[in-house]
């Protein structure tokens, strides 16, 4: 039975919802083999996917156009973890800068399209303002900043000034197993939300932006992009959700109890 209602983004009543995945459903495998996975709620074997209408058939294709499509060619392969396209072509590339830890280059000499990969990471953070994905994942109470990303990615609006979107490419393997849901923390004086999709870092910064947010923009003429070793932080992230995650699991049980 189709699923009539509102759709969350263009607000359009009386839609037929169509199930929008928090992450794409490509990273997904229904396949016979085994697709092992770490997310920052959880980790094992092929994932319950994360799911619900909330979208109309046009937004849905909104979102694929305008991000999803360009971001997924350039991740990491799901199986083949000693090929990773953009990461090999980054590491043989000229850096814009002399940092060793996290040299800066420029999208345009990978082709890759910054601004489709902005349009993704807003995506994924405003999904957490509209829907309670599972009982570890709640909803996100952002206010006026939520229907700011709204209005841009619904197409009314330019890209927030009061927003930026810095992308990592991560040169090591762990990273590449990794897909994550974003996560919430302070710093720079400013709201941060990061999330990772198969060895590429979104880091959105939101509020009162700090000078340097600026010019690391990937939106910024220089279409700035970075390429670091991501390990420590993928497994501290990961260690620290999955016991946050099972906190809450037993707060749960204490509660029904």
């Amino acid at each position: 039975m189709p699923v009539i209602g509102q759709c969350r983004l263009c607000l359009r009543d009386g839609a037929e919802l169509q199930v929008s995945h928090f992450v794409s459903r490509k990273l997904y495998y229904s396949g016979k083999k085994k697709l092992e996975f770490h997310s920052l709620v959880e980790s094992g074997f092929n994932p319950e996917e994360l799911k619900a209408p909330l979208l109309c058939r046009d937004c849905e294709a909104r979102f694929s156009v305008n991000g999803e499509e360009e971001v997924l060619k350039h991740v990491a392969p799901k199986y083949v973890l000693k090929r990773f396209p953009l990461g090999d072509l980054m590491r043989l590339g000229l850096a814009r800068d002399n940092d060793s830890s996290a040299p800066r280059f420029d999208a345009r000499d990978f082709h890759v399209d910054t601004e489709k990969f902005a349009y993704f990471a807003l995506s994924i953070v405003w999904r957490r303002t509209i829907h309670e994905w599972s009982p570890v994942i709640p909803r996100w109470e952002l206010g006026q900043f939520a229907e700011d990303m709204r209005r841009y990615l619904l197409g009314e609006t330019p890209f927030p000034d009061n927003m930026a979107v810095i992308v990592i490419v991560c040169s090591d393997t762990a990273s590449r197993m990794t897909w994550s849901v974003p996560t919430h923390f302070d710093e720079a004086g400013c709201l941060n939300f990061a999330f990772d999709v198969r060895g590429i870092r979104f880091r959105v910064m939101m509020g009162h932006l700090p000078p340097w947010a600026y010019s690391v923009n990937c939106r910024a003429p220089q279409q700035p992009i970075f390429l670091a070793d991501c390990e420590k932080k993928t497994r501290q992230a990961l260690d620290t959700k999955l016991i946050q995650a099972a906190d809450r699991q037993l707060g749960t049980r204490h509660r029904k109890a």
